[in-house]
């Protein structure tokens, strides 16, 4: 998805950037990082790989199929990691003294963990600056360029 806004203010490669909220915001991909006001704009983090400055009209891209790509791997493991914990868990109940019922649940919550510890591992090593918005044109210079 492609939008317009004017950059707000800048900070080590990343830009604030006012847009403003229509009606595709209920299905935009990047409301999550939107900081919406009563005033219908709102305010995204975006690369600045353009080095825009404050006053800049831009045009960004939000990578919509990026955004669906990572949820459907974070819901693919915790799901792989529920489903493995309760099946697990399921079969230690016949070598512990625990009943099924109970051994799946406490298999159920290893595998949640086990999936949380690794899915922290996994975005904390891997680079998420291809998860935000990038500003891909200026179309106008605002008055703070120095």
């Amino acid at each position: 998805m492609k939008d317009k806004g004017i950059v707000i203010s800048t900070k080590a490669g990343f830009a604030r950037v006012e847009v403003g909220c229509l009606n595709a915001c209920k299905s935009c991909a990047a409301r999550a990082l939107c900081l919406k006001n009563d005033l219908d704009t709102g305010l995204l983090s975006v690369r600045n790989t353009l080095q825009a400055h404050p006053g800049d009209e831009v045009t960004i891209d939000v990578p919509d199929t990026m955004y669906s790509k990572t949820l459907i791997h974070l819901f693919a493991v915790l799901l792989g990691g529920c489903l493995s914990g309760l099946a697990l868990g399921y079969l230690a109940s016949r070598w512990i003294s625990l009943g099924a019922s109970e051994s799946s649940l406490i298999g159920l919550c290893s595998g949640v963990l086990a999936a949380g510890f690794l899915l922290t591992f996994y975005f904390k090593k891997r680079n998420n600056s291809d998860l935000y918005p990038v500003i891909t044109g200026i179309t106008r210079k605002g008055e703070h360029h120095e």
